[in-house]
């Protein structure tokens, strides 16, 4: 019961769900790793990488550029400055929020897809296909 209650404790702190009847002790390791993750970075600034994708011919991506704003990132790629979408080269965007580190565990997510007839990005949910995969910015 006192392992149940920590890590009922750990879910909490770092955002994450992991339903209980199918915790298990590799779950708990996972779990304790990321929140010793959490409270070693907690007084760390985020970036905010924009990546964008092109999901035909191999699943291109890359890393555009990097904020210390969400707010800012968001606006940047949105109006597709610079570019960004590069004549419909790379119909997909997300924003991802990264702490400073090696290997760092990426979270949120903020997906986007290119409105051609706008000429500019939308929030969207994340696409299918790209449902475990993690890490486009700093992968």
């Amino acid at each position: 019961m006192g392992i149940i209650e920590n890590v009922n404790v750990v879910i909490y702190i770092i955002d994450i769900l992991i339903p209980m009847q199918t915790c298990n002790q590799l779950d708990v390791n996972i779990v304790n790793a990321m929140y010793l993750w959490k409270r070693r970075t907690m007084n760390k600034k985020p970036i905010y990488t924009i990546t964008t994708i092109r999901p035909f011919l191999g699943d291109n991506n890359r890393a555009v550029g990097f904020y210390y704003d969400f707010e800012k990132a968001d606006e940047r790629l949105r109006e597709n400055a610079c570019d960004i979408n590069e004549c419909d080269h790379y119909p997909f965007a997300v924003i991802e929020e990264t702490l400073p580190g090696i290997y760092t565990y990426p979270r949120p997510e903020h997906w986007y897809k290119w409105n051609r007839q706008k000429e500019v990005y939308e929030p969207c949910e994340k696409p299918d296909r790209y449902k475990q995969v993690i890490g486009w910015g700093l992968g």
